[in-house]
């Protein structure tokens, strides 16, 4: 977690750095584009990561405690592949077993997340 743990870990935007960030992500080991920082601070050190989606999970993991995830796992978490076609979940077939539909018309979605 970070230095205090008072605080919430710090998010800095992407921006460009004379400094070269490290060469792959800390969250998913993907390799980090040039010129593009996405920092995460772990144990009052700077990481950073390859977007801001695996900035917004090593965040979310650290904000709630959980560093120690980082510590104990076995290698880069996995990246989930997007699908080629959206459309698909437009499908009322597979909104099924997700979406539910409430009696005054607003809609609820249920998301499982793997591998945190």
């Amino acid at each position: 977690m970070c230095a205090n743990a008072s605080q919430a870990p710090r998010s800095v935007s992407a921006e460009t750095g004379a400094a070269g960030p490290a060469d792959n992500c800390f969250h998913c080991g993907e390799p980090n584009p040039p010129g593009r920082r996405y920092p995460v601070e772990v144990d009052g050190r700077e990481e950073f990561t390859c977007c801001p989606g695996c900035q917004a999970v090593a965040l979310t993991i650290l904000g709630a405690g959980l560093e120690s995830f980082y510590s104990h796992r076995d290698g880069p978490s996995q990246r989930v592949e997007e699908p080629s076609d959206f459309g698909i979940y437009d499908d009322p077939a597979v909104q099924a077993g997700w979406l539910r539909r409430n009696a005054d018309g607003s809609v609820e979605a249920d998301f499982g997340l793997e591998g945190l």
